[in-house]
């Protein structure tokens, strides 16, 4: 897997989880069984290096949709708290200091009230694509 850039959601894994949370949702799967669903399929595949990127991305992913929760923002939180995600940017300084201010934006944003959860219906998603 890899990342294009230092934002959350500019990773291969990111756009991986995002495809298969919304077409769970699109299929009405309620919020929780979507999510145990996303994270069995994907940590069973990952490397250990990308289970940070995973995280990340999937809180942002829910938080956007109005759909976080609480184990998913706690785990992103521990994550950035311990900072382990900034050590796949250590040979780039200037790199690992913009995952720092991109990490920053999304402790705020999680720590913040989400949006309303979105519906998420597979007629519209596929309209999208």
């Amino acid at each position: 897997m890899g990342a294009w850039g230092v934002a959350i959601l500019s990773d291969d894994i990111a756009e991986d989880i995002s495809f298969r949370f919304k077409d769970l949702l699109g299929d009405n799967y309620q919020n929780e069984e979507a999510s145990r669903i996303v994270i069995q399929e994907h940590l069973n595949e990952i490397d250990d290096e990308d289970i940070t990127a995973f995280w990340l991305s999937f809180a942002l992913i829910q938080w956007k949709l109005g759909r976080l929760q609480e184990e998913v923002k706690d785990k992103a939180l521990d994550i950035i708290d311990s900072g382990a995600d900034l050590e796949r940017w250590e040979e780039d300084p200037t790199l690992k200091r913009r995952r720092e201010a991109v990490l920053f934006k999304l402790e705020e944003k999680l720590n913040s009230p989400q949006p309303q959860a979105k519906k998420y219906r597979r007629d519209l998603y596929q309209k999208q694509l």
